[in-house]
């Protein structure tokens, strides 16, 4: 038994529909003035990576359950296949212009900042939660109706 052999029944096609998919949306990206990057073509599971607001975001291919394919990318994004001029504005970003125009103040424009979500640790912050909790005082335990046991 051959030791490399691909994932899967057999190796992906020349037609090979997540690769044909990947590329139309890495086409129109590039289109619209985005930079995207087509990671492993030639395997079974091909990566569309896209710089979008400052990141790289990592899109695939996937098939629902009903058998049609969605765009995925992201924590919560998706787009239907046949939606790749939806899916390219959404993820294209327009390259940096050289010179920022004036406005008519005669000041220079600048874009505003894309807030960011607030990246917090969970585990951190319920640990300092109970770690406070267990130093709350022994009289505390009255006003809850617990009794303080000895062990």
């Amino acid at each position: 038994m051959p030791v490399n052999t691909p994932h899967g029944d057999h190796p992906p096609t020349h037609g090979d529909p997540r690769r044909t998919l990947l590329t139309h949306l890495l086409t129109a990206i590039r289109a619209r003035g985005g930079t995207a990057l087509l990671a492993l073509a030639s395997t079974s599971h091909p990566v569309l990576y896209v710089r979008h607001h400052g990141r790289t975001v990592p899109v695939v291919v996937v098939q629902a359950v009903t058998g049609g394919r969605w765009f995925i990318w992201g924590r919560t994004a998706y787009a239907d296949v046949s939606q790749v001029e939806a899916a390219a504005e959404r993820l294209a970003d327009p390259p940096p212009s050289p010179v920022e125009p004036e406005t008519e103040t005669g000041r220079p424009w600048y874009r505003p900042a894309v807030p960011q979500a607030r990246r917090a640790n969970l585990v951190t912050e319920r640990r300092t939660g109970l770690k406070a909790a267990s130093l709350k005082p022994a009289g505390s335990l009255r006003a809850t109706g617990w009794k303080a046991v000895a062990v």
